[in-house]
This record gives C-alpha cells, structure tokens and sequence, in this order.
C-alpha cells in the first residue's frame, strides 16, 4: 500500500480527485481541514492505494521508484513509535487473536464502514510483513487524531467539560486538575451545575481538598466574575451541567456561557453506551463546538467500538479515556498502540473467565 495525500478547496473536490486519479484501489483513512500557505481554507485527505499507480505506465525516474512499497511502509512505522516500556509484564497477544480482525472489530461494535477500511488497509499493510497489531496501529494512528496530553494543557488556559448526563465529567475534570496542582499550578474551578440538587458540592469538594478557588455559577454574570477573579490562574476547569441531547433547552444557555470563556471544550463521552449511540454524540454537541474527545467509564464495557465510531466520525481530537472512578487515578492517555491492543482483544462479558 502506497499513502499520499490530497487537498482541495472541499472535501467533495477532494474526494472527486481521488476517485479519478486512485478509483476503487484507494482507501480513505482521514481528512482534515487545514490552511494553505497564503491562508486558504483547504480540505487535505490521507489516502492509501492498494496498487502502485505506475504499474502499466513508462518507467519512473529514480526517485519516484524509490517510493516503493517498502519505502513508504517504513516511513508510515517510524510515524509511531510504540513505548515498550509502558506495559513491559504485559504478554504478547496470542496468535488466534489476530486472525481475523474484521470480525474483532464487527464483535467491538465498529461500524461497518469503519471496519471495512480498517480491515482493507491492514490487510495491505501485512502484504509487507507487518503484524496485524503493528497494521492496526498504524492505520489508526492515521484515521484517529490521537493528541498528546502535553498538546491538550499545554493549550488554552480554560478547560471546559461537556457532555450527556452521567458521562462523567466532574470526576474527569478532578483527575486533570488534581494532575496539574501536583506540577505546581494554581488551578480555578467553575461550576455551572446548579440545575441538579447537590451537583456543585462534589467539584467543591475537589476544590477544598486542592486549595483551589472555587465558583458556583448562576448566569453568565456570574461566569464573567468568576473569569475576571481567576485571571490570574494558570490554568480554570469549568464543570457543565449534563445535558439530555434530546432537551435542547440548556444548549442554548450553555452555547451563550461558553461563548464568554474563549475555553478549550472537551466533550466527554462514557463508552458503556451502544457503539452507534455513542457515534452520533458529537454531532448532536456539535453547536457547542468540541475540540476534544475524552472517553469515561472504559472499565464498565467491554466493547470499544463506539470510541473508533465517535472518534473517526467526528475527527475531533482524541487524547483521555478514564477506567475507573478513583481520583487522581484511573486516567490514561488514549493512544493507537493501546486502542490497537484492546480493539484486538476479543470482548468478554461479565460473568464469562478471564
């Protein structure tokens, strides 16, 4: 499999371009939006060809062939690097695991569309020798936008959590702001969680517990308050109320409070939902305008076809996923060798031997 990229003023004009140049030998594995040079608006589209396009046509120059198969397979495994010493005790994934990792996916819950490229980009890749945990990797690495955590706080200085009621998001929130009191920031955190009885005391709890000021607030004056007395913090957590996405009342006053905070908004999603409810999560957040995914509750299922559906559909970026309820704890940093891994691990039930 050969990979390039293709940019064009739409998505459409891109996908039109690849259709004529590529047909059906082209894979689809991601597109972004990005800036051209003289600060167009572009659409650029990561593709890899089943076939070698020079295949039947006059010699290439040297360098073109150079950019052989295995060239390019080379240059995609040094795009990721894979931390051996992250879980050093844990055992290779046995061989029958691996065997057929369209049905793997199809068990997880990914969605067919997804698996099917998955699957048809993996299966080229292995034609190189790659193994099927390497492929894996390598081709979600290039379909989900994975984001260091240094990336995430290294950005804006409000962080913003949103999502469906009982996601999880005060205890996620707590989890980072507990990491960032432990390198010495003075953190804020703001709560606009007064509609649920009791829903503010447990980040006031947090907050007590950290020496950090804390904010309940009401309306959006009392969110410019509190902005205006933490501006001096080097970093603010604002904690949202949960929102039903079939009750769109609270997304109008949500959209205007967030509007004042120039925040960072990281929409988290619990993976126990079904894999195709959890897809169409961002988009029914999408007017609140997310630029981060974070997934709660990964212990609580065993299928994570809804992180690949959410993630890929969405092209938000992804960084976080929490598997437990104990703070600071239970936070890791999502990534493709350990999506690749779980995503290859066959689901078992609760009451089925591990």
């Amino acid at each position: 499999m050969r990979l390039t990229t293709v940019t064009a003023p739409t998505l459409k004009q891109a996908m039109s371009r690849i259709q004529q140049e590529y047909g059906d030998d082209a894979v689809v594995l991601s597109s972004k939006q990005i800036l051209s040079p003289t600060g167009e608006s572009l659409m650029e589209v990561s593709v890899g060809i089943d076939k070698d396009p020079s295949q039947g046509m006059q010699p290439q120059s040297q360098t073109a062939t150079a950019n052989s198969q295995a060239d390019v397979m080379k240059m995609l495994a040094s795009s990721y690097k894979k931390d051996a010493a992250s879980n050093p005790t844990e055992p290779p994934l046995a061989e029958e695991q691996t065997t057929d990792l369209s049905a793997l996916l199809n068990e997880h819950g990914v969605a067919a569309e997804f698996t099917q490229r998955i699957d048809k980009a993996c299966s080229s890749l292995a034609e190189t020798g790659f193994s099927t945990e390497d492929t894996l990797e390598m081709v979600l690495s290039k379909m989900v936008q994975f984001t260091p955590s240094g990336k995430l706080l290294g950005g804006r200085k409000i962080l913003a959590f949103i999502g469906p009621t009982g996601a999880g998001k005060t205890t996620t929130l707590a989890k980072l702001a507990v990491e960032e009191r432990k390198k010495g920031a003075d953190i804020g955190l703001i709560s606009l969680d007064h509609f649920k009885i009791g829903g503010a005391e447990q980040i006031k709890i947090y907050a007590e517990a950290l020496g950090a000021d804390y904010a309940l607030c009401e309306n959006i004056n009392d969110v410019k308050d509190a902005l205006e007395r933490f501006d001096h913090k080097d970093r603010i957590f604002i904690d949202t109320m949960g929102i039903n996405p079939f009750e769109r009342s609270r997304f109008d006053y949500l959209k205007k409070v967030l509007g004042q905070t120039n925040a960072q908004v990281n929409l988290v999603l619990p993976c126990n939902l079904h894999a195709q409810e959890l897809a169409t999560l961002p988009r029914a957040f999408r007017e609140l305008n997310p630029q981060m995914l974070t997934f709660s509750k990964m212990d609580e299922t065993a299928h994570l076809g809804g992180i690949i559906n959410a993630a890929i559909s969405s092209e938000l970026k992804v960084c976080y996923a929490t598997d437990g309820q104990q703070v600071p704890d239970d936070i890791l940093e999502l990534d493709a060798p350990s999506l690749a891994r779980k995503l290859l691990t066959k689901p078992k039930l609760p009451w089925e031997d591990f």
